[in-house]
């Protein structure tokens, strides 16, 4: 906590003890003086923050709850009830302590983040040696090692060295990562494993923490538009307060009534009218929810963004990138037999031969051909005279005969072309592109590569599915292979091979038929229609600067489920700022009637009014524990999730 809240807790403190002892005075019977000597004391110790607030309004010409307090203190006094006066003023400050306690609470949080980036690393020398320097000293292209238990300084790539990272604080993923040479690192993550070393891809002040950290920070000030009406209400409202409460005393000593108990019910009434817990609730509420995101790799961009996910009806999601992981991987290696092919025997020897052809490629299958081959620790033959066939794949001399490597057009003038067009089909079935193998004139083999689901993906779906969302796959690519990863993960409504205006006609007809829909994409690719949706979640941010900033909600992380997550969070945030204005309104419409007619002395509209605050203050908080939704695919088996097809 700052040093400045804990001044204002101790001089509430001090105020509290003093209004007891105006109380006991009072009670006791005792010289009036002691009594106006203790409740004098306690209204400056509580009153510092409120009386240069309502000062500073007064000198704006505008009217707030601080006005309002203040001339309810002061007129509580005028009328000889000091010790009210004072016990006013005190719990206004206790309710504006603990107020700037939970958002110290909240901003504390995220300021942790930024904590957790080192303030040195050790950069490599050209000698091959190492120097401590600062953080703001490491330039792109810096070799830096991270020793065991350390925090990494700024983001790049491993280039020595093996080990798991921890990256909770960014993605808030728990389970460490494992990290090799040629992955991506970033800073303020924890190195839970052996040493390494890595290169510097971007200066820690661009890093992904300090993008998570600036986002948010900016998110504050974008407020939602609940959070801007109370605010115009409370402009509004606490003026017209003011001329009730004159008029509560006005109008009955006009008619003759006794002018001391009218101006007691009006400072009562005033009391109890005041908008504080109104015109907190729905900013600390959306603070909180900003804050907890944060700390579990969702950040929103604001508290409209909250509330706009939590208005959804629907959901699209990308294919590529989204439900899957965007990084093809080898999925069955078959090879063909007949006359001719003999020569190659077992799948681990297709497999070599094709990867030593394809290492000379660049394209996605090549690579996922390559990595198979890495994973099964197998031997490369030495090729020469390796060239690109525009259209049909990659040509190399393998042992004497000429490899080829591609597409299915391989296939053409082959004499096996019949039988191969049939494992190709059967390929194709499974979601596969098909890489075509072939040895002088003969098919020696298909390799079937394709994306990999998301190991949550299907439990993210059906969490979703259950809060009765419409869940829907809008994707650019091949009907059948889209198809095949919608049935993966139990999801009906598919729409395939779209162009980006195509997704945004697909989002326009499902926000008529359904109600407002969130995109779900890469953040890149799907820039069109992450636009054009009613509130935009981007996977995969820590990595990519246009992912993070193409989207109203940025999913740090590689998890599918932190998007149901981020849903259950936002909806938890609506329902606690709605439990926030009844209690408000619930107390402004029953106790300030009460109030106005007698029934509710100032000490018990004091109570009440400034319990209400701290009651809002306290529920907001809740948004802070630590949460995290269960379910993985393995323990949810879900059913099909929608019943929307597209025919």
């Amino acid at each position: 906590m700052p040093d400045r809240s804990w001044y204002e807790v101790a001089m509430v403190g001090a105020g509290g003890l003093c209004v007891a002892l105006a109380w006991v005075v009072e009670l006791r019977d005792w010289p009036g003086a002691m009594l106006w000597i203790f409740a004098g004391l306690s209204a400056l110790l509580t009153s510092q923050r409120t009386s240069r607030r309502a000062l500073k309004a007064l000198g704006e010409r505008r009217i707030d709850v601080d006005t309002l307090m203040f001339v309810a203190a002061i007129g509580a006094a005028a009328i000889d009830h000091a010790v009210e006066g004072a016990f006013l003023l005190f719990l206004f400050g206790l309710g504006a302590a603990g107020e700037h306690m939970a958002l110290d609470r909240a901003e504390r949080s995220l300021k942790h983040l930024e904590s957790l980036v080192p303030v040195a690393a050790e950069r490599g020398r050209g000698d091959g040696t190492y120097e401590v320097v600062t953080i703001d000293a490491l330039r792109v292209g810096d070799r830096v090692r991270v020793r065991s238990f350390e925090r990494i300084a700024c983001d790049g790539i491993v280039i020595e060295g093996q080990t798991a990272i921890d990256e909770s604080t960014l993605t808030g993923e728990a389970m460490p990562v494992e990290k090799k040479v040629g992955s991506e690192v970033f800073a303020g993550t924890l190195n839970t494993g052996s040493a390494f070393v890595y290169e510097a891809s971007r200066p820690a002040a661009e890093s992904a923490l300090a993008r998570v950290v600036h986002v948010v920070t900016e998110a504050r000030s974008k407020r939602a538009s609940i959070e801007m009406l109370t605010e115009r209400i409370g402009r509004v409202y606490a003026p017209c307060v003011l001329g009730a409460a004159a008029l509560l005393f006005a109008v009955p000593v006009a008619l003759g009534y006794e002018a001391a108990v009218w101006f007691y019910r009006s400072m009562a009434f005033l009391t109890a009218a005041s908008p504080c817990a109104l015109v907190i609730g729905a900013p600390a509420t959306y603070l909180c929810a900003i804050a907890s995101g944060a700390r579990h790799g969702i950040v929103f961009k604001g508290g409209e963004s909250v509330e706009r996910l939590s208005r959804v009806k629907a959901f699209a999601f990308d294919k590529t990138g989204t439900i899957t992981q965007g990084t093809p991987r080898v999925h069955r290696v078959l090879v063909m037999e007949g006359a001719g092919r003999s020569a190659v025997a077992t799948e681990q020897e297709l497999l070599s031969l094709a990867a030593a052809v394809e290492a000379l490629a660049t394209h996605p299958l090549a690579d996922a051909i390559v990595h198979e081959a890495e994973e099964r620790g197998l031997e490369l033959p030495e090729v020469s005279n390796a060239r690109q066939i525009a259209g049909r794949g990659v040509e190399a001399v393998v042992g004497g005969q000429s490899v080829q490597a591609g597409s299915p057009k391989l296939i053409d003038n082959q004499p096996e072309r019949s039988d191969a067009l049939q494992h190709v089909a059967a390929l194709a079935a499974e979601g596969c592109s098909i890489v075509v193998v072939t040895r002088g004139q003969h098919i020696i083999g298909l390799i079937g590569v394709r994306d990999q689901v998301r190991p949550d993906a299907k439990a993210a779906l059906a969490a979703l599915a259950a809060r009765g969302l419409r869940l829907t796959m809008l994707t650019g690519d091949h009907a059948g292979s889209a198809r095949v990863i919608a049935a993966e993960v139990g999801l009906d409504e598919v729409h395939a091979e779209l162009a980006p205006g195509e997704k945004m006609t697909w989002l326009e007809s499902i926000e008529h038929e359904t109600g407002r829909v969130a995109m779900v994409g890469d953040g890149a690719n799907d820039a069109p229609a992450l636009a054009r949706a009613s509130v935009s979640l981007s996977m995969g941010s820590a990595a990519s600067d246009v992912a993070a900033e193409n989207a109203d909600i940025a999913i740090m992380g590689e998890r599918l489920m932190s998007v149901a997550e981020a849903h259950a969070l936002a909806r938890r945030a609506r329902r606690i700022m709605v439990q926030n204005l009844v209690i408000a309104l619930g107390v402004i419409a029953t106790v300030a009637p009460l109030a106005a007619i007698g029934y509710a002395q100032l000490g018990v509209a004091v109570v009440l009014h400034e319990g209400s605050t701290v009651v809002v203050v306290l529920n907001a908080l809740r948004l802070l524990r630590r949460w995290r939704l269960k379910g993985t695919l393995e323990d949810i088996d879900s059913p099909r999730l929608t019943r929307h097809v597209d025919n």
